[in-house]
Order: structure tokens, then C-alpha cells, then sequence
């Protein structure tokens, strides 16, 4: 069973937690290279919260799982982190262009 808190998970809980996601999305797809690369990385969970798009871009190089693993490590972690604000646009604060 995974802990609670993500930066508490080891390379193990990774690999466990990003198997069960991805397998359950895409049950008829090998996804092993994706595996590879966290144990290749050493990718515990505290290193998975502090990802940048271009380094999950390495980790999982196919975009459909790519943005199931980080949609759902968004689920599991809220909607405060960093990367989450690098991922999406959407979430940076509007730009104040002054008095019109």
C-alpha cells in the first residue's frame, strides 16, 4: 500500500503507483519503458512532485500517459505545486497591464 504523502514514496511506490495508473488506462498497451526510466532516474516520490515538463517529457515519452501519470499525481497532491503551474497555463495569475 502507497503512503499518503507522495515525497514520502520510494523509487518502489513510484513504479508501483505510475504501473497501476497507466495499466488501468491503457490495459492493452506495453508501457515498460516508462518503468525503465524511473529506476533508470531514481525517481522517488519526492523527486516525481518537483518535475519539470521537460523532464517528465523523458520519463514518459508518450504524451497520452504522459498526461494521465501527471493529471493524476495533480489528483493525489492538490492543486498547489509548482509543476503544476508550469503544466498549465491556465493557472497563472493574469497579468496586471495598470490603469486603462
Amino acid at each position: 500500500h502507497l503512503p499518503i504523502e507522495v515525497a514520502a514514496w520510494t523509487m518502489e511506490h513510484v513504479l508501483e503507483w505510475s504501473n497501476a495508473v497507466l495499466l488501468k488506462k491503457y490495459p492493452e498497451r506495453q508501457l515498460d519503458d516508462v518503468g525503465d526510466n524511473i529506476t533508470r532516474h531514481l525517481i522517488d516520490g519526492s523527486i516525481l512532485m518537483q518535475l519539470t515538463p521537460a523532464e517528465w517529457q523523458e520519463v514518459v515519452p508518450l504524451l497520452g500517459p504522459r498526461k494521465t501519470l501527471t493529471l493524476e499525481l495533480q489528483r493525489l497532491i492538490g492543486p498547489t505545486s509548482r509543476w503544476e503551474a508550469d503544466e498549465s497555463p491556465n493557472l497563472k495569475p493574469p497579468v496586471d497591464k495598470g490603469p486603462r
